[in-house]
């Protein structure tokens, strides 16, 4: 179930980060196929969670610290179900009956109960990305619950397949897949209503399900069936194809992800494991961990180094993976006690050292700061402490925000904070740069303008002195009044009253000194002026801007327009909608407004455009083999970024720099093509197409009587090369590294004989079905080659050969 691929990405990321920021630590013992991210995680033993249903509760057992921990959930139906870990806390839900218990991972203790009203047995569930909605299947019920992890933790019940027994989200889909052990099928539900999608459900044949499990990259359900094999069923249009048998009677339950995502395992219900490859399925190594009956579920250590198995008796089974050898897949350890006999449920994490924290505040004060801070997750350890560093100096913090810094100078200080628990340091959080100091310098006013009743003083802050300016406080007859910051209007005032402002700044130390007065300002009625132009657009030329817009409402006359290209500080009569004199290739922001017999009204909100560039000229076109080369000259003019050359019939098209005047563009054989330049430069700035080119036919490729000697041997197809292929038979030829949208032909070798012809994708992928000749020679090896040109049009041919079967 995703519950547990989710937790190991998680621990992966984290762990990863947390290596490369230097924290101490062992990297882990390596799995013998597994890639390079089991090396990122320290090697601190996990947290095993077991559901015991036979003893009704929960086995917590850390094997860091050896000590196992018993939760018994309470209500009228305690049976011991799942546990189901929060990717975006410390939290673990221990689903038991008609109650969920609420774990604190860091602490092991239960700290929150959530009541789920008739649950009878909530046996799996799984968890949004977001940690906002818990899902949980009711074995006995038929039902699935949708829990909202937020108090008061509503509960919502839905009824499904019977004895559902194995429950996975897919956010991606926004999709919920729910199995049974009883009936053939896996249901399928949208998140967001519950609805079944599609409306039936999908068979699996003649077998049922025990464990069904989704793929590290979404697009694939894997499904272990009663009738001793492992399916696959497509995310998308819900295909089921056969992936591998099992031996008769293994009965597998569970499917299992190593963290590189390179190896399935598969698990019986007597404790057998196979471990396939993850891209060709072909069986690599099994073992069998003796003690081992009637598996509900499995888990794999997020490092990928052990698998956890429930045991005949009330213990847990670890088999080894690091010890591997040959067909081996690894070491059956000795039991772990857990407080269960059968029905055990397993879920594992490993605990890491914490995610970065967050600096929220930073309150400066004189030769002291004061940090305010959020926890990133503690990963499975509690944070005990914090460090707070600056160039050339740290200090201890407490656990908990905030923390105060001391013993600092008046001036700037760039801190960061990172966060420890018992397994090491977290990265450290981005940085928070504050000024330390005295009271600011006094402003400046550098305007006073009245209004109707009211003022706008306009004022330029003085020295901050080390602390950041917070707030500005206006005073005058009537007041003082708040000003945040400039410019501030001043209402309440009485028109004809002459008015003298001071202003002063504060920051976290104190009040600045009262500024020199403004002139004495005397509000008045405001002038009768236009309204504001409506529906403004602009659209750009080379040196020119035409605007449109719409006569502002109101009985004001106009007298006439001005327009300004710089966002409102200048201004400039406006005639005939057009602005004239202007820069190719260059940023405006355009605003208009009106103007009466008392001035200029308000401006119409700034229309951001840039003038286009100036054309190129036609360029000059060259047909090759399944491609043309256009050259073109270079544009005038400063700021130029590049160019795009699109072909006439598309797709096809390239882009250079500002210092490439040619390209090579795949094409069609035997299709005419006329090309055209677009000329591009900073801020987005487009020129015109430029005229068509002249009209070039590509040249079909070569087939040579005999397979050259640089046929590269890179051909395959859909399901990977092919050895030998049986007369008749249908096959998907793939091959890459040709020009996109070009012509590509397929031949076959002993005797030349065109097979087909083809035309490569946006990436330059070939992608073509054939058949295999009836007339070939059986048991000789025969070669297939397919002939196109590279994006730089030269010759590509890449081969594959078979041997040919009746």
């Amino acid at each position: 179930m995703r519950a547990g691929l989710r937790q190991m990405s998680v621990a992966v990321l984290i762990a990863a980060i947390w290596t490369i920021a230097g924290s101490p630590g062992v990297a882990a013992a390596v799995p013998r196929r597994s890639g390079t991210a089991a090396l990122l995680i320290p090697a601190t033993p996990p947290t095993v969670y077991v559901a015991n249903y036979s003893s009704n509760n929960f086995s917590v057992v850390d094997l860091d610290t050896s000590v196992t921990q018993t939760v018994t959930p309470g209500g009228s139906s305690p049976e011991g179900g799942a546990v189901v870990l929060s990717p975006v806390s410390s939290l673990a839900y221990l689903m038991g009956g008609d109650e969920v218990e609420v774990l604190d991972r860091t602490t092991n203790t239960v700290v929150d109960t959530i009541t789920v009203p008739g649950g009878q047995w909530l046996a799996e569930g799984d968890i949004s990305d977001d940690g906002r909605w818990l899902y949980g299947a009711d074995y006995i019920q038929g039902a699935v619950y949708k829990i909202d992890t937020v108090a008061p933790y509503a509960v919502t019940s839905y009824p499904v397949v019977a004895y559902p027994c194995t429950l996975m989200l897919d956010d991606d889909r926004n999709r919920l897949y729910v199995s049974s052990n009883s009936t053939n099928e896996i249901e399928i539900y949208d998140t967001t209503t519950m609805q079944q999608v599609p409306s039936s459900p999908v068979s699996l044949g003649t077998s049922s399900s025990y464990g069904i499990s989704l793929t590290p990259d979404r697009t694939r359900i894997l499904a272990a069936l009663t009738g001793d094999v492992v399916v696959s069923i497509n995310t998308t249009t819900y295909a089921l194809t056969t992936l591998f048998t099992l031996p008769s009677g293994a009965s597998p339950r569970r499917v299992l992800f190593s963290p590189d995502g390179g190896h399935v395992y598969t698990v019986g219900n007597a404790g057998e494991v196979w471990e396939h490859n993850a891209s060709t399925y072909a069986l690599e190594a099994s073992v069998t961990a003796a003690g081992v009956n009637n598996v509900f579920r499995a888990a794999i250590d997020p490092r990928g180094t052990a698998i956890y198995l429930p045991g005949s008796g009330s213990t847990i089974v670890p088999i080894d993976l690091t010890t591997g050898s040959g067909s081996v897949l690894g070491t059956v350890g000795a039991g772990i006690p857990v407080a269960g006999s059968s029905w055990k449920n397993i879920t594992v994490s490993v605990a890491a050292a914490p995610a970065a924290p967050t600096i929220t505040n930073a309150v400066p004060g004189s030769g002291q700061v004061t940090l305010s801070f959020t926890d990133g997750l503690a990963n499975g350890r509690a944070i005990t402490g914090h460090t707070v560093s600056w160039p050339g100096g740290s200090q201890a913090c407490p656990a908990t925000s905030p923390c105060v810094v001391t013993g600092l100078s008046n001036r700037s200080y760039t801190f960061t904070l990172h966060a420890t628990n018992a397994v090491g340091d977290s990265p450290e959080s981005a940085s928070r740069t504050v000024s330390l100091g005295a009271v600011p310098d006094p402003p400046t006013i550098t305007a006073a303008v009245p209004g109707d009743g009211q003022a706008t003083l306009r004022f330029r802050d003085g020295a901050a002195n080390g602390s950041w300016i917070t707030g500005h406080m206006a005073n005058f007859a009537g007041g003082p009044v708040s000003c945040p910051s400039s410019p501030c209007v001043i209402t309440g005032l009485v028109n004809g009253t002459g008015y003298t402002f001071t202003v002063q700044a504060m920051n976290a130390v104190g009040n600045s000194a009262e500024s020199e007065p403004s002139a004495v300002v005397t509000p008045r009625k405001a002038p009768v002026l236009p309204g504001v132009p409506l529906r403004l657009a602009a659209i750009p030329g080379t040196t020119s801007v035409r605007v449109s817009f719409t006569e502002p409402s109101g009985t004001v006359p106009v007298t006439g327009y001005e327009v300004s290209v710089d966002g409102g500080e200048h201004w400039a009569q406006l005639a005939n909608h057009e602005v004239t004199g202007l820069t190719p290739g260059t940023a405006y922001r355009v605003t208009v407004r009106a103007v009466g017999t008392e001035g200029a009204g308000p401006a119409a909100t700034p229309v951001a455009v840039v003038t286009r560039l100036a054309a190129v000229g036609a360029p000059v076109a060259t047909a090759r083999t399944s491609s043309s080369t256009v050259r073109w000259n270079r544009a005038d003019g400063a700021g130029i970024t590049g160019y795009t050359v699109r072909a006439n019939p598309g797709p096809a098209w390239c882009s250079t720099t500002a210092v490439d005047t040619d390209c090579v563009i795949g094409g069609t054989a035997g299709t005419a093509y006329t090309f055209t330049v677009t000329v591009r430069g900073k801020g987005g700035a487009i020129s015109d197409p430029s005229k068509p080119s002249n009209q070039v036919t590509p040249a079909t490729p070569g087939l040579p009587s005999r397979l050259p000697a640089d046929a590269q041997p890179v051909l395959t197809t859909t399901k990977g090369k092919v050895a030998s292929a049986l007369r008749g038979q249908r096959m998907t030829l793939v091959g890459t590294g040709f020009a996109p949208w070009s012509t590509v032909r397929v031949v076959i070798y002993g005797k030349a004989r065109l097979l087909a012809t083809s035309v490569t994708d946006a990436q330059g992928r070939l992608t073509r079905q054939i058949v295999v000749p009836d007339e070939l020679t059986l048991n000789q090896k025969h070669t297939l080659m397919a002939a196109g040109v590279d994006p730089d049009g030269v010759a590509r041919r890449i081969s594959m050969t078979f041997t040919a079967k009746g």
